[in-house]
Order: C-alpha cells, then sequence, then structure tokens
C-alpha cells in the first residue's frame, strides 16, 4: 500500500510537493524536540562506501527519511551483506569480469520481478529493461570520469536536496546501513572505490543523532 502511494507520488509533480511541505512540517517538529542536531528529510550526508556493509529496509524512502527511530525499529528485523545482494552481483559481473548484461543474469533478474509485480523499477517488458541498463552504464562512465577529475561522486544530481539518493539508517551503534534504494549506483561506488559520496538519509537511531554534524561535511568518512 505504501509502495504503490509513494510511487504515484514520484510520479505526480504536484503531488510531490504537497508531500515534500508535510515531510518539511516533521522536519520543524524534529528540531524543536531533538534540537540543531535533528535530521531533516532527503538530508544529503556523506558517507564512505566501504563502511556500508549490511542493508536494512526500514519502509518506502519518501517516508522514512529524516526519521528519528527507537530501538524498536530495529529489534528483530533482516540484515542482508551487501555483497550477497543480487544486483551487486550483476554489477560485479558486469563491470569487473566484463560479461554483458544478460550474461551477467541482469535480464532475467529483472524478468522475473516484472513477472512478480507487473512493473519494477520502471520497467514492463525486456526492452524497458535494456534501457534501464543503458543508462546504468552511462552512470558508471560517467562516475568514472567525474574520479579522474577529482569531482564528488553524483555530481550531475540535481533536484530536492538528496531526495531519490542512495538511501541510508544511522543504526544504534553509528553503523551506516543501506536502506534499499539505488542499489546500482552503491554497487557502482563500491566497485569504483570512491571513498566519499553523497547519500539521503534515512532514519537514526536517537542515540546517533550527534554524529549527523560529522556526516554533513563533504570530507573523507
Amino acid at each position: 500500500m505504501f509502495e504503490a502511494f509513494t510511487q504515484k507520488v514520484k510520479s505526480h509533480n504536484r503531488l510531490r510537493k504537497l508531500f515534500r511541505i508535510y515531510r518539511l512540517t516533521g522536519e520543524l517538529l524534529n528540531k524543536i524536540k531533538y534540537g540543531k542536531n535533528s535530521p531533516k528529510y532527503a538530508e544529503r550526508i556523506w558517507v564512505n562506501p566501504k563502511n556500508i556493509s549490511y542493508k536494512l529496509e526500514l519502509g518506502p524512502q519518501m517516508m522514512v527519511s529524516g526519521k528519528v527511530l527507537t530501538n524498536r525499529y530495529f529489534e528483530r528485523q533482516s540484515f542482508t551483506l551487501v555483497k550477497n545482494l543480487d544486483v551487486f552481483k550483476i554489477c560485479h559481473r558486469h563491470f569487473c569480469e566484463d560479461l554483458s548484461w544478460a550474461e551477467a543474469g541482469a535480464y532475467e533478474y529483472m524478468q522475473e520481478l516484472i513477472n512478480k509485480h507487473g512493473e519494477y523499477d520502471g520497467c514492463k517488458n525486456i526492452c524497458d529493461v535494456r534501457a534501464r541498463y543503458a543508462k546504468v552504464d552511462t552512470i558508471f562512465e560517467n562516475e568514472l570520469e567525474n574520479k579522474r577529475k577529482s569531482l564528488p561522486f553524483g555530481s550531475t544530481k540535481d533536484g530536492f536536496r538528496e531526495e531519490d539518493g542512495i538511501l541510508v539508517h544511522i543504526g544504534s551503534k553509528g553503523e551506516i546501513l543501506f536502506g534499499g534504494n539505488g542499489n546500482h549506483r552503491l554497487s557502482i561506488a563500491k566497485i569504483l572505490e570512491i571513498e566519499c559520496i553523497p547519500v539521503q538519509l534515512g532514519g537514526v537511531h536517537i542515540d546517533q543523532l550527534d554524529i549527523l554534524k560529522n556526516l554533513r561535511n563533504n570530507e573523507q568518512q
């Protein structure tokens, strides 16, 4: 239900703007309750992708971003190693082992998801999938060029803050957890061994609000 709602909001500019106003109101309440270091909706922070080892999905990106979370959000959750994710393994085969996307298993993987959901990641058929992965190739080449020129990862991104960026949560011990959005971009950052990337802040454990001030700076993490 929430996933269908968020997809509708993302595809409709007026709804997206209204939803931002709603989330920005919550952001003000956060500031009143938790002070100047409180998290913001779609906030951009900077992390070293090497430090992102586990994936933890806590809900739709638009709903969880900028939320202050207590222990109950992290208890009895399923953590997955990022290196074991299908998308990461597919990207590694394609970019590191020089296999085609078909040989790497990308098309088969996406077709299974399309068969299950009807549409997935904006793709409804194999033609959409081929076009999607052509864009992933373009992202890789752009980020490789950015690295050569010492430009920030994702430096061509525009839009509201870091909305729709790679989503990360901050756990109870300050660990950076992949939130499930931006699989290909995170995989590319890891493969290229980028040391510092912009990500969208998801949920933050209530005991770790103070570390946000360090993550807000574009410095090696």
